[in-house]
């Protein structure tokens, strides 16, 4: 029998699973041993390629009072009709047109513009706040507008990431709901190869490309998306990673753990770009331009890291 104490969840500052995601998720639709495995070897994992890496996060450290989150699934649900009314404003569209996302991809990502929503917790239960975790403070740069991307279960939406248009204040994403949601899941067919990505964006170039692509918004997965895409027994997976330091890092973690639960796992990089909203959308270039890399600790550490530094920026920031 699992105990909630057994739940070793990484989900923001090593809360407990009542903490954190209770109000998000049924329990009764997850087998908790399954993932209690997964996590056991992702963080066996992330110890041997992230050392110096990780830092914990006691509320005690930061410069504010932060709180478990207070909106559950509930209260993203109650946004759902009017997710669906609104569009995207001619601003907001070109600024997606001149980083290559098309009208047609913008169709098929379903995108918004942010502006409609102005009341305040309106803006939180959407996530547009430094984290998920800390309430009342919606992050720098906000007024010059931002993008959502949602994602719907059944007509209602359950999760979205807000990309901010403005880059002051260095956090470019946020997201409404803790680290449980997996972008682009329903394009991959159960036993059928599954490709994945770090940001959504690249997700949505490489479904264009006719990649069956997911995206969880960040590079390191948490253990209950990780359960997720694997419940979908993947035939094999290939995993087009960042071309940086964190990237690569994470990208060999998850490679190593799919391989470790017998999934064939690939992973490939642009020679000439970044990511693959990059390669395939800003510099319209194709599959030529992939090629598929062996990751190694020496290719990893040769790579120049840009990765903001989520943690200093919480214990440095002045409210």
């Amino acid at each position: 029998m699992i105990k909630q104490e057994d739940y070793p969840f990484i989900l923001y500052n090593n809360r407990s699973i009542d903490g954190v995601v209770k109000n998000f998720i049924n329990w009764k639709d997850y087998d908790a041993n399954k993932i209690v495995e997964i996590e056991k070897r992702l963080e066996s994992l992330q110890l041997r390629y992230n050392q110096g890496k990780q830092i914990a996060i006691d509320k005690e450290e930061l410069n504010l009072k932060a709180k478990d989150v207070s909106y559950g699934l509930n209260d993203i649900k109650d946004l759902s009709a009017k997710i669906n009314d609104v569009k995207i404003l001619p601003k907001d569209r070109e600024w997606l047109n001149n980083r290559g996302i098309n009208d047609d991809l913008i169709e098929i990502m379903d995108l918004k513009s942010l502006s409609y929503f102005t009341d305040k917790k309106e803006l939180e239960i959407l996530g547009c706040t430094v984290h998920p975790l800390l309430e009342n403070m919606l992050d720098d740069g906000l007024e010059e507008g931002g993008i959502i991307i949602p994602l719907f279960d059944k007509g209602k939406l359950v999760n979205c990431t807000v990309r901010k248009l403005s880059d002051i204040g260095k956090l470019k994403y946020t997201q409404a709901c803790p680290d449980i949601d997996v972008w682009g899941l329903n394009t991959i067919k159960e036993g059928k190869e599954a490709w994945i990505t770090e940001g959504i964006f690249d997700c949505g170039a490489l479904y264009q490309q006719g990649a069956p692509s997911a995206s969880v918004s960040s590079a390191m997965w948490s253990s209950l998306q990780l359960y997720k895409l694997m419940e979908k027994k993947p035939s094999e997976i290939f995993i087009f990673a960042d071309n940086d330091q964190t990237g690569l890092r994470c990208a060999r973690i998850l490679q190593l753990l799919f391989i470790g639960f017998g999934i064939p796992t690939q992973t490939v990089i642009s020679k000439k770009a970044k990511d693959p909203a990059e390669h395939f959308l800003e510099k319209k270039l194709d599959w030529s331009g992939v090629e598929k890399i062996n990751i190694t600790t020496d290719m990893i550490l040769s790579k120049q890291d840009q990765t903001f530094n989520f943690t200093k920026y919480l214990k440095t920031r002045e409210f």
